[in-house]
């Protein structure tokens, strides 16, 4: 019998959990898509090189010591496949990061994407409801920067166009 969507969606979960914990930076990208999105309420990056991969599990796994954290979990809450692409999973799973029996911060939520790339199953985005500024899962000096990034290639494309004449090389 295949595999459930919420047992493949877990199995995700603890093994990205046990790499960033670890630090293990090939076991994260075996399970990671790149391009990876991920969001909270109040901050988005997406990486798109295993550098960043690395820089955002570092900052997070720095942030989870400075904290005291013992042990960061996350679990399933419901998984399933989307009926048109069964390569494809949609899920909602909760994180807790525990210190001596009591959680460290409030218990959030984040919906998931997976998807079967390559015959493997790899995250490609999170969607996480809370605040970066409270739960740290996104870089901020990474997001900050691709927020300007941002900015400024709007601006760039909103800026007005000069009128009349064609391209040298228009016929």
């Amino acid at each position: 019998m295949p595999d459930s969507a919420r047992d493949i969606y877990q199995t995700n979960l603890d093994r990205v959990s046990l790499a960033l914990w670890t630090r293990n930076l090939p076991m994260l990208l075996r399970h990671l898509a790149i391009p990876n999105r991920m969001t909270t309420l109040d901050a988005e990056i997406v990486m798109g090189s295993p550098e960043e991969v690395e820089v955002i599990m570092h900052d997070l796994r720095d942030h989870l010591e400075r904290i005291g954290a013992e042990w960061y979990e996350r679990r399933c809450l419901e998984a399933d496949f989307v009926p048109v692409n069964p390569d494809m999973i949609l899920g909602k799973h909760v994180t807790i990061i525990h210190r001596g029996g009591q959680h460290l911060v409030e218990p959030y939520v984040s919906h998931m994407t997976l998807m079967r790339i390559g015959g493997r199953w790899q995250g490609t985005s999170c969607d996480t409801d809370g605040h970066n500024d409270k739960l740290h899962v996104i870089a901020k000096d990474m997001a900050e920067g691709q927020r300007r990034e941002h900015q400024a290639r709007s601006k760039a494309a909103d800026a007005p166009r000069p009128s009349g004449g064609a391209r040298k090389d228009a016929r």
